[in-house]
């Protein structure tokens, strides 16, 4: 389902949020291991797909605190 553009961010944040703590807690072979092929092919597409976001951000003009942490 698409997200609103009022909401795309917060609503993707909370999502993205659970697929790293799953990362974080179970560990990448784990969870490869327990999904099917594709989501496999997913967790591949969104780490390229999250190098892309860093790769853009980086060239904005610095908005955040450099104490901002992400995973607060």
């Amino acid at each position: 389902m698409a997200n609103m553009s009022y909401c795309m961010y917060s609503n993707t944040y909370g999502d993205l949020k659970d697929c790293v703590t799953r990362l974080e807690e179970d560990g990448y072979e784990a969870v490869e291991r327990e999904s099917n092929e594709e989501e496999r092919m997913y967790m591949r597409l969104m780490l390229k797909l999250c190098k892309r976001y860093i790769e853009a951000v980086e060239e904005m003009p610095a908005v955040v605190d450099e104490d901002f942490s992400p995973w607060d």
